[in-house]
């Protein structure tokens, strides 16, 4: 009985420590594609590869929309997406408050997110009725996510698309034409069926 008591407690930090190589299997679904046209790279200890005004960047300013490739996993060494046709097999939208000072959204299934500090806005005025909680300001960010699907990179398994930072009631997650505008030239998403603006 003590034999396989303690045999129990070392398997348990064995178990905590492993880790899905691979994402979670996607839906079955073809909504359209996501053509990335050039190769980005993600910066060691960092799952995340950041565009913004169709330009590479390194580190994303909240006061304007941004679109993340993410890998499924953090890597000590760079990692690089190469140009692929992704299949878009799901596009979940979510809004978020971050009032707070910053906004996490992402993988969620790695209880990862992308953080965006506000640091330069000061203390703007309020518009009068535009979703307060008590005499706080509301300030809002949403999101597109869209599940990727790559037979030639599977680690590569979500874009995310960020509004700029702005009142909760101004704030919408972005369109197609919108992440299209901020991907450039370094990718585009392409529906199967036209998205309603």
């Amino acid at each position: 009985m003590l034999k396989s008591l303690l045999l129990g407690v070392l398997a348990l930090p064995l178990i905590g420590c492993s880790t899905a190589p691979f994402p979670p299997q996607a839906p079955d679904a073809n909504l359209g594609k996501v053509v990335l046209s050039k190769q980005l790279t993600i910066a060691s200890d960092s799952a995340r590869a950041f565009v913004q005004a169709g330009q590479v960047v390194t580190q994303a300013d909240s006061r304007d929309p941004v679109c993340v490739f993410e890998s499924w996993q953090v890597s000590k060494q760079t990692q690089s997406i190469i140009p692929d046709v992704f299949k878009l097999a799901d596009i979940t939208r979510r809004r978020g408050d971050v009032s707070g000072g910053f906004g996490v959204y992402g993988s969620t299934d790695m209880g990862m997110g992308v953080t965006f500090g506000l640091g330069g806005f000061g203390s703007p005025v309020y518009p009068s009725g535009s979703g307060r909680f008590g005499d706080q300001p509301r300030l809002t960010q949403a999101a597109t996510l869209i599940r990727l699907v790559s037979e030639r990179q599977p680690l590569i398994y979500q874009l995310t698309c960020f509004s700029a930072t702005g009142w909760t009631q101004f704030v919408e997650p972005p369109t197609v034409a919108d992440m299209n505008m901020i991907l450039g030239d370094v990718a585009q998403v392409e529906l199967v069926t036209k998205e309603k603006e």
